[in-house]
């Protein structure tokens, strides 16, 4: 039997949406928050799960092809590059709050890049210490991270990193919302859509908000 609504994902779109209309400044210090919850998760998970990695896990590096196209060999890596590639979708997001910027043309860039080169890292030392602790043999289901978990000694580190996904979605929905009010904007400022888009809030003068 499936349910009929999602609750708790639609409580945290009207939470999320009632902090956008705070302001600007009030969202940006709840996702700044947000975002370091998420590094923490990642760092403790990297921390304490590198103790446990076995070097024998990384042999072959590169596992040969198991007979037919993305089932491991180059083929494979190539197939995961690709399911990877939708994990950047979103960093162009941050373009669309460049009018609250001080110094967009500065500001944009170093925040798009430099986000995209620490993610980078992060996601290799994920999968560094993920596939060192767990055979790449015993990681296709649909956790593996808890699979992972489970050859430690910390059980509570599941939750963590249960809790780390849960902030990491809210952030991903907070940053998307964000920028459809901005593009509702602009689309309206260029007649696109209906100008009950284009104003500012009289108490945050954020845009996107009737006068």
């Amino acid at each position: 039997m499936h349910g009929v609504i999602n609750l708790p994902a639609l409580l945290i779109i009207v939470a999320t949406s009632l902090l956008l209309m705070a302001g600007i400044e009030e969202s940006a210090s709840v996702k700044a928050v947000i975002v370091l919850v998420k590094l923490a998760v990642v760092f403790v998970f990297v921390i304490l799960g590198w103790s446990y990695v076995n070097r024998d896990n990384y042999t072959p590096f590169i596992p040969p092809n198991a007979g037919h196209f993305g089932h491991f060999g180059i083929s494979g890596i190539m197939a995961g590059a690709g399911t990877v590639f939708f994990a950047y979708i979103g960093f162009d997001a941050v373009s669309t709050a460049a009018q609250e910027a001080k110094n967009p043309q500065k500001d944009m860039p170093v925040g798009i890049i430099g986000s995209l080169v620490v993610c980078s890292v992060l996601h290799v030392l994920f999968s560094v210490v993920l596939t060192g602790i767990v055979s790449y043999t015993k990681l296709g289901v649909a956790a593996p991270v808890a699979v992972a978990i489970d050859q430690t000694p910390y059980p509570w580190l599941r939750e963590l990193v249960k809790f780390g996904i849960i902030c990491g979605f809210t952030s991903v929905i907070l940053v998307m919302l964000l920028g459809q009010s901005r593009v509702f904007f602009s689309m309206s400022r260029d007649g696109l859509v209906p100008s009950v888009f284009l104003g500012y809030s009289r108490y945050t003068r954020a845009p996107g908000s009737p006068q």
